[in-house]
């Protein structure tokens, strides 16, 4: 189908330990309706490093662009949705801290206590989830297979990028 130039583009901000491809069927799916949609590689180091990928894929619409942020990418979406390229904000099952706030805060006790278990931190601060708990807690809904093979192809997050604070909450 062709690109529907009156609809907004959607760019899709991942969550913790995925990646921009974990989106591969909901893209081909919004494409097939005629959208444009940016799925952006988020490195995991730290909020502003991952604020900044964001930004440069806003920077380089042309429409105004549905904001869309999973799990930490919702901490993502909250700093960086407040450029002029924004006309939504969607939240998928994602954290929206307040001013002050860190995705540690926004999510409290809801599972952070029985995933804090479930990860492996190396030497220079990034977490891993163990293999059982990426079908736990990242991919309940997929099958033993494709929960392990996302388990082997897993993007670490820095554990301070959980820590940093949101200084700017576009969703106010």
């Amino acid at each position: 189908m062709p690109r529907d130039l009156a609809a907004p583009a959607i760019v899709i901000a991942h969550g913790a330990w995925a990646d921009a491809t974990n989106w591969r069927e909901v893209i081909a799916l919004l494409q097939a309706k005629g959208l444009l949609v940016v799925a952006v590689q988020s490195p995991l180091t730290a909020l502003a490093d991952d604020v900044a990928a964001v930004t440069r894929a806003l920077n380089h619409q042309a429409h105004p662009v549905v904001l869309v942020g999973h799990d930490y990418g919702g901490t993502v979406i909250t700093q960086a949705g407040g450029h002029s390229n924004v006309a939504a904000l969607v939240y998928i099952a994602a954290c929206a801290p307040e001013i002050g706030e860190s995705t540690a805060d926004a999510q409290g006790d809801r599972g952070a206590r029985a995933v804090t278990g479930s990860f492996t931190v190396d030497a220079a601060g990034f977490l891993y989830l163990v293999p059982n708990a990426v079908l736990e807690f990242l991919a309940h809904d997929l099958t033993a297979t494709e929960a392990a093979v996302l388990a082997a192809a897993q993007k670490p997050i820095r554990a301070s990028a959980l820590l940093d604070r949101v200084t700017d909450a576009a969703w106010y």
